[in-house]
């Protein structure tokens, strides 16, 4: 499993109360300084949502066991 493919599923899995952006499915590494600094609280919230995940992705599943990103 790669990033983008735990993001799909967690996202795929989670009830949100507001509308999807761009940011909910994007891989969060790849978000500039200068979008955070102009995004939405919607945006944010997504963005930081997806940056959760990653980082609970990558603290228990081990680096071997990822596939090819």
């Amino acid at each position: 499993m790669t990033r983008l493919e735990a993001i799909e599923y967690i996202v795929s899995r989670t009830d949100f109360d507001y509308p999807e952006t761009p940011f909910r499915r994007r891989d969060p590494y790849t978000v500039t300084a200068f979008e955070i600094s102009q995004m939405t609280d919607d945006e944010l919230r997504d963005y930081t949502k997806a940056l959760q995940i990653v980082n609970n992705f990558e603290a228990t599943v081990p680096r071997e066991r990822r596939a090819d990103e």
